[in-house]
């Protein structure tokens, strides 16, 4: 320990204003400030609003200018808006980079630890956007819950009809569409005659009338249909919930200050989409093109609803990633290489939680669709490596365009996939050429025309 001591000695302190803090869920948190302070360095503090201020008055007395703590759960948040609206730097410090330390098992070891670490300028703060973006960012994840919610309630409604045997499923492909919900509303006010019910019936429906009075042949029974309601009730109610959330989505995005080049994306005519049961009832878009110099929509497979979700998480300012490599690692969307003596011994990309991520690789899904160069892309690498190498790859694709875009404000230029083909073709000549020569074979290739 001694010689520990004397080494650390030699170290050079990087932040001699610092402090750490062990966060707890429930009862205290521990607090540590450098040990060489008079009077008391460690102190415990209690969870409720009147201790975290006592905490931002203890670090203003102790004239700590920066601090590192764990991002446990969401209990770092309280006390993160305190001290950083006190002026205070605040480091998150990701949990798992932490975990495997031996010998720092208590709440007092971990504090001073967090101290000593950051003071030594050994720890890595989290991305945590600007306190503008997280409002919005806020706003859109609980946007996202409601949705989940809501598609809960249409599972319950699918399994209560499969349970009173109305295949209303069979015939139709989404039952909360003008079809199925006027059809279980009809239910719901106590119509069962299969001909009254088929008058719902879009004439666009794939199945002949016939086949929807078969499957809306059912048994009744009086709980399932209280099930019916209920989910139907609360569908509706989630519904609504959407629709207050999107107007203050609206509203926090109209809040941001405007960018001074924003509104060239207005020039021209937006690509016309097809909507999705997933997009925004109002006009995000036009929100965010006030305060941004860019359209994310403009990118093959990025619906509304995904460019939300990229610039809540990540703001507008993302000059914190410098390249575009290090925003696809802090996405987990490039290869995690482990290497050992000299040899690769893992590949995979690391498991990673992040909606940025998850939000990618379907808008990669959705590209891998389209007559694009991006969906030629996926197609080539789907071919050689299969279809979940492809998504990554093309989600890869996406986050440096995305990058790139919002970093230099440039506009997407969109590609045929026959032109990406050809330009795929041409390298594909132009390395077998540079291969052959480097044999000492002669290769002649014949002139193109000018009409070619």
């Amino acid at each position: 320990m001694a010689g520990k001591n004397r080494l650390r000695r030699h170290w050079e302190i990087i932040h001699p204003d610092s402090a750490g803090i062990d966060v707890g869920s429930r009862e205290m948190m521990w607090v540590a400030i450098p040990a060489d302070r008079e009077g008391e360095t460690v102190r415990r503090f209690g969870m409720f609003t009147d201790d975290l201020e006592a905490i931002r008055e203890w670090l203003r007395a102790e004239r700590i200018t920066t601090v590192a703590m764990e991002s446990t759960g969401v209990y770092w948040i309280p006390l993160y808006d305190v001290l950083a609206s006190a002026g205070v730097e605040v480091c998150l410090v990701n949990p798992r980079e932490l975990k495997s330390v031996p010998g720092r098992k208590s709440d007092l070891k971990d504090c001073q630890w967090l101290q000593e670490l950051h003071a030594f300028g050994l720890l890595r703060a989290s991305f945590r956007p600007d306190d503008q973006a997280c409002r919005v960012r806020s706003l859109v994840r609980q946007r996202q819950e409601l949705i989940d919610a809501a598609a809960r309630q249409v599972q319950l409604m699918q399994k209560a009809m499969i349970q009173m045997n109305v295949r209303l499923t069979e015939v139709v492909a989404d039952i909360t569409g003008k079809t199925g919900m006027g059809i279980i509303r009809a239910i719901l006010s106590g119509e069962r005659s299969p001909q009254t019910l088929v008058e719902f019936r879009d004439r666009r429906c794939k199945y002949d009338a016939d086949t929807f009075g078969r499957a809306l042949v059912g048994t009744w029974r009086s709980e399932h249909l209280l099930a019916l309601s209920h989910a139907v009730t609360l569908w509706d109610t989630y519904q609504r919930l959407i629709g207050e959330t999107e107007a203050a989505i609206k509203r926090a995005v109209d809040a941001r200050p405007s960018s001074a080049q924003a509104g060239h994306a207005d020039d021209g005519e937006r690509t016309p989409r097809r909507k999705s049961k997933s997009d925004y009832t109002v006009d995000i878009v036009a929100s965010w093109k006030q305060t941004s110099e860019v359209d994310l929509t403009e990118i093959d497979g990025i619906s509304d609803s995904t460019a939300s979700i990229i610039m809540a998480e990540v703001g507008l300012n993302i000059d914190r990633f410098e390249t575009p490599g290090r925003f696809a690692s802090w996405l987990g969307l490039c290869p995690a290489h482990d290497i050992s003596g000299g040899k690769v011994l893992r590949r995979r990309t690391r498991s990673c939680a992040n909606r940025v991520s998850k939000a990618l690789r379907l808008a990669a899904q959705a590209a891998g669709r389209t007559e694009t160069a991006l969906g030629a892309f996926c197609w080539r690498i789907a071919a050689r490596a299969g279809k979940p190498v492809a998504i990554t790859t093309t989600a890869h694709k996406l986050t440096r365009i995305v990058w790139t875009m919002l970093t230099k404000g440039a506009a997407y230029i969109r590609a045929s996939a026959a032109s990406a083909e050809e330009r795929y073709r041409q390298r594909q000549i132009h390395s077998l050429i540079t291969r052959a020569r480097s044999f000492g074979l002669q290769v002649t290739c014949p002139v193109p025309s000018e009409a070619s």
